[in-house]
């Protein structure tokens, strides 16, 4: 799978845990294999990711930023 593709990690969580649940044990060792992935965690929408903060405009700064010091440049 590509890196870029949506969803990529679930999908693999998603894939391992069908695997683990189409072998034949019984239910409490399919549980702890289970387990033993450990917990989807997302990484949000990807999007307008600034590490200003989290506040919804963050990104907006490195723009202000960047057009402040080339208009200064001209």
């Amino acid at each position: 799978m590509n890196n870029s593709q949506p969803f990529r990690r679930s999908l693999f969580l998603a894939n391992a845990i069908a695997a683990i649940a189409s072998l034949s044990m019984p239910p409490m060792q399919m549980q702890e294999k289970i387990a033993a992935l450990g917990p989807y965690v997302s990484r949000g929408k990807g999007q307008n990711k600034s590490g200003i903060g989290t506040n919804k405009g963050g990104h907006m700064a490195f723009v202000r930023a960047a057009r402040k010091l080339r208009n200064k440049r001209r």
